[in-house]
């Protein structure tokens, strides 16, 4: 896109958002709400970690502090996780079952992870394959034993889709309007509570040229 960096927010449309598939659908009740985060927040932060010692060092920075914000939201989920109601649980074992399978789908398959170029230039600095078992060790277990589940065995997806590997999703899958709606209003009255796109600009955290953001603390 012939768009400045800090205009992407506001000069892509749905269709262009590279998100997580899984959450282009609305969680049904708190179980699934519960166990869509989590699986969300996990996936989201090991595919992230995979840039955490990439050689351009403002990635790298940002990644970290990434994480630290993440860790406090695993903090919240996990006591959430702990109170659950078995009425919950039960809920969140049924979301289990078509969650889980479209969360692993988007780290794609081992070939995909082999051919990556931000991998082999050193932009990422380990593999999708590697975040994915990462992913399964650290979230999908946790959450396995905490619902008394037995294994990521009975959880797969038989699913026959058309992939796109470039968006990491179904191709044709983009945001629904409602959440699309959400994260860019074209709503009048919305809008208008919006900063103009210029004073947004003009005190934008340009994250990448601070020096404080491209070191590890």
């Amino acid at each position: 896109m012939d768009l400045p960096e800090h205009q992407l927010e506001f000069g892509r449309g749905p269709s262009q958002i590279h998100d997580l598939e899984m959450l282009s659908a609305p969680p049904e009740n708190w179980g699934d709400f519960l166990v869509t985060t989590f699986i969300a927040e996990g996936a989201i932060w090991q595919m992230l970690n995979t840039f955490r010692a990439s050689i351009h060092p403002g990635v790298a920075g940002m990644v970290t502090h990434f994480g630290k914000e993440l860790y406090f939201h695993r903090l919240g989920l996990e006591g959430w996780l702990k109170s659950a109601t078995d009425e919950t649980k039960q809920d969140m074992r049924e979301a289990m079952q078509t969650r889980l399978p479209v969360a692993l789908r988007w780290f794609d398959d081992q070939a995909r992870s082999d051919s990556d170029n931000l991998l082999s230039s050193g932009i990422r600095s380990s593999s999708v394959a590697e975040a994915k078992t990462a992913f399964i060790e650290a979230t999908v277990s946790k959450l396995m034993a905490a619902l008394d589940m037995d294994d990521t065995a009975s959880i797969s997806s038989n699913e026959q889709v058309e992939w796109d590997t470039q968006k990491r999703k179904t191709r044709g899958n983009e945001l629904p309007a409602t959440l699309w709606e959400f994260m860019i209003p074209t709503d009048e009255d919305t809008v208008l509570l919006r900063r103009p796109l210029a004073v947004s600009v003009d005190d934008n955290l340009d994250l990448f040229d601070r020096a404080e953001y491209a070191q590890d603390d």
